[in-house]
């Protein structure tokens, strides 16, 4: 092969891997939210309590807030339908922020967050081709432990392992840069046994396959 149909060669694989990616940018947008997805997401957390926690005579009124940053991870499965989607997915979160008050006659009461998980239903409408905004509702459980403490003891004096169960909502937006990856942001409103609540703002990566 002489130079020139070498040259040939070289531009001519060269444009297909440039044109490529753009072609692959520009395909049909009609099913970009249709698929299994997994991805992960973070942010920040604010959670409140007004209750009284343990039994006995150890029971005390937990009364505090507390804002800290989540992280977690979620798998689902959307279906897009024309301009509308609607899906169901899970997330789990290994962690939280620890709420802890003073006891008027001495000493301190705590909540420590474990984790957390949820299942939830989503729907929504598909503007501009690539922009979801959408809505959510679904159930969300709390692993926690409760605790008291003595003035000045880091020992606790009592403790008691909870489950708190309740109603999770809010909604977003989520942007799709192909088929196969986008990115959202979403407020979550979760309302648990008795009391305890928490507003959250996520920020989330997702891959779809």
């Amino acid at each position: 092969m002489n130079l020139y149909n070498q040259s040939l060669s070289i531009v001519a694989a060269s444009l297909v891997a440039i044109s490529a990616p753009q072609a692959a940018f520009a395909q049909n947008t009609d099913d970009l939210f249709t698929g299994v997805s997994v991805g992960v997401q973070g942010g920040y957390d604010r959670q409140s309590i007004d209750e009284t926690i343990l039994e006995g005579a150890n029971a005390v009124t937990l009364n505090a807030k507390k804002s800290g940053i989540i992280y977690g991870g979620y798998l689902g499965y959307d279906l897009q339908m024309g301009k509308v989607v609607v899906g169901v997915e899970a997330g789990f979160s290994p962690n939280g922020k620890t709420i802890t008050s003073d006891i008027a006659n001495g000493g301190s009461a705590e909540l420590n967050p474990k984790w957390s998980a949820d299942a939830s239903v989503r729907a929504g409408v598909v503007l501009a081709d690539r922009a979801l905004f959408y809505g959510r509702i679904g159930y969300n459980r709390k692993r926690y432990s409760v605790s008291r403490f003595a003035n000045g003891n880091n020992s606790a004096i009592a403790s008691s392992n909870e489950n708190a169960d309740g109603l999770m909502f809010g909604g977003g937006a989520e942007f799709a840069f192909n088929e196969n990856a986008a990115f959202r942001v979403e407020y979550r409103r979760n309302k648990l046994d008795g009391s305890l609540r928490s507003n959250q703002v996520l920020a989330g990566a997702t891959l779809r396959f």
